[in-house]
């Protein structure tokens, strides 16, 4: 009986020794963990990381990383067949927000990318908040690597803008520090306010507001050693908005970009505008333009038709940064009946065409059309002989308003000329001078007429835009587009 007792004895006390050795051990493992992993990162070069082991379980462990300011959750799953592999079997890391400009000076510099010990690393709920033209610029990042071979394979979503969605895959080669990516941006759906574009614009340029269309593309990436190259196309359809005071609708064309950073587009895109409202709204317009690696916008073309006639930019520059200057438009051929038709009064006709010039100056964020004349090509007919008067020109025999009315019945002018000016988001002011003759008034007395006009030009102008149609050439960019599918 003592020996049995004495055997009992030194098991319970082999016991207690052992069941105080593995508490000791799980409580120093996490410390221990923690310290090998925060020394293994500052060998890396992030010299104030530190890691924290919260949670050690058979299949889970559960970390708190801070390196570079950043923070961030990590969630290892190694169950114990990936551990025989000496892999985990995934690694998720989330709640990481990462500014680029923030981190120090060689974080994530040269040398290649070490093996991932991981069958599977996630990333989520996660952002990059990046410097853009307009401001910071946070990007939601979603993303899953996966080692094939001697590369990394990866694929994931970058959401930035309050509805802009851009989806990435591609492959590295981490021994080569090569690779590339295809990028495709989903269609987004234009609606007043979103998404929200200032960032992407310099607010030296005013803001942008996008209120209708759609928007869609997709892109290429390639990086060696010797750096980044990139290319791509967007696809815009009838997209309409503001920037700062200049309205546009009706936007149409796929754009060809020969580098996405900075962004460049090489001379000769055409683009079809439904409307332009630069102070004056202009329609139905075709637009060839590049954009340069200095930011600077190159109008080859600008041409719109309107009222039987032609409005053409001459060819100009002008930087997006801090756009200024001043863009020569030279109008011809505008039929002076078509343009009176529009205004819908009745009792008004006229024959004739105008031609003339209607200079825009851009400065300090507004467009301004400044000393802007149309004059008839050669002398015409107007007139004017409503079957009610309006009150304004309704009078005793004799009065001004009478005599304005009975000279305008039959006028037949030998100069007409106009003068326009105003700004953009305004209203426009327009001077009007007719020097002629009725022949049945006062016995074809030589008359001179001086009206002054405002307001009612943009209301005019705005009319007439049904027949509109996208020019064959943009149409044909833009199926081509469609028929490349997905990248």
């Amino acid at each position: 009986m003592r020996r049995v007792r004495r055997r009992r004895q030194g098991w319970t006390v082999t016991g207690a020794v052992a069941l105080a050795v593995l508490a000791s051990v799980a409580l120093t493992l996490p410390n221990l963990l923690g310290t090998t992993l925060t020394y293994a990162m500052r060998r890396g070069g992030l010299g104030d990381a530190t890691a924290e082991v919260t949670a050690l379980g058979w299949t889970e462990s559960r970390l708190s990383l801070h390196a570079a300011g950043l923070d961030a959750q990590v969630a290892v799953r190694h169950p114990l067949n990936a551990l025989l592999r000496g892999r985990a079997e995934r690694i998720t890391v989330s709640g990481v927000t990462l500014r680029p400009n923030d981190l120090p000076q060689g974080s994530g510099g040269g040398g290649s990318v070490p093996a991932l010990p991981v069958d599977e690393l996630v990333l989520t709920d996660s952002r990059v908040v990046l410097d853009a033209p307009g401001g910071p610029l946070t990007v939601a990042v979603e993303a899953v690597v996966r080692p094939e071979g001697d590369a990394l394979a990866f694929a994931g979503t970058a959401a930035a803008l309050g509805g802009v969605t851009v989806e990435v895959k591609g492959r590295h080669d981490p021994a080569r520090a090569t690779g590339s990516a295809d990028l495709r941006l989903r269609p987004v759906r234009l609606r007043k306010g979103t998404p929200d574009l200032a960032a992407l614009v310099p607010r030296a340029a005013g803001g942008v507001a996008a209120t209708a269309g759609s928007v869609s593309g997709r892109a290429k990436l390639a990086w060696d050693g010797k750096g980044l190259t990139s290319s791509g196309e967007v696809l815009m359809e009838d997209v309409a908005g503001s920037a700062g005071p200049v309205g546009i609708g009706g936007l149409s064309g796929v754009l060809r970009l020969t580098s996405l950073m900075p962004p460049v587009l090489p001379s000769g895109q055409t683009l079809a505008v439904k409307t332009l409202d630069v102070g004056l709204p202009l329609t139905d317009g075709v637009v060839t333009l590049g954009l340069t690696r200095r930011g600077v916008l190159d109008i080859d073309r600008a041409e719109w038709r309107w009222a039987g006639g032609t409005v053409r930019a001459k060819p100009f520059e002008i930087a997006l940064e801090s756009p200024k200057g001043t863009i020569e438009l030279e109008a011809e051929g505008l039929d002076l009946g078509t343009v009176l038709a529009l205004a819908s009064l009745e009792g008004l006709s006229a024959d004739g065409r105008l031609r003339g010039t209607l200079p825009l100056r851009i400065a300090g964020g507004k467009v301004r059309l400044d000393g802007g004349v149309l004059e008839a090509d050669a002398p015409g007919r107007l007139r004017y002989d409503p079957a009610a008067p309006p009150a304004g020109l309704q009078g005793d025999p004799g009065s001004p308003s009478a005599l304005l009315l009975g000279a305008l019945t039959d006028f037949h002018y030998e100069n007409l000329s106009a003068t326009v000016d105003g700004e953009a988001g305004g209203e426009m002011r327009v001077g009007l001078r007719i020097r002629g003759a009725n022949p049945e008034f006062y016995g074809g007395h030589p008359v001179a007429l001086n009206l002054n006009l405002s307001g009612a030009l943009d209301r005019i102008l705005r009319q007439g835009l049904d027949a509109y149609r996208i020019p064959d050439a943009v149409r044909e960019r833009m199926l081509d587009y469609e028929k490349k599918g997905p990248s």
